[in-house]
């Protein structure tokens, strides 16, 4: 399953590369898309973006799952850093 920002991008997704599904993060609810498109969880998620859509996928992992971090574009020319994904101790 991957995340993208339009249809265009979530076609590509899909019909390029072949994932399963796309969520359209500009027009989905992100936390709700990955439970109907994930729904045993999620073994490994790679974010480049921080904010609340890794916040949602965080929760959505299997344990034992990975997450891959090279990023935060989500916090550019924000002006205030992130303090960190809130619940963290959910995750535990």
């Amino acid at each position: 399953v991957g995340l993208a920002g339009s249809p265009e991008k979530c076609a590509w997704l899909t019909e390029e590369l072949r994932f399963d599904a796309a969520i359209n993060y500009k027009t989905e609810a992100v936390p709700q898309a990955l439970k109907e498109h994930c729904p045993d969880g999620i073994d490994l998620y790679f974010d480049n973006t921080g904010g609340d859509i890794l916040e949602a996928a965080l929760f959505r992992m299997k344990e034992g799952g990975t997450v891959v971090c090279c990023g935060v574009v989500s916090q550019y020319d924000t002006g205030n850093p992130s303090p960190g994904p809130r619940g963290v101790p959910g995750l535990i």
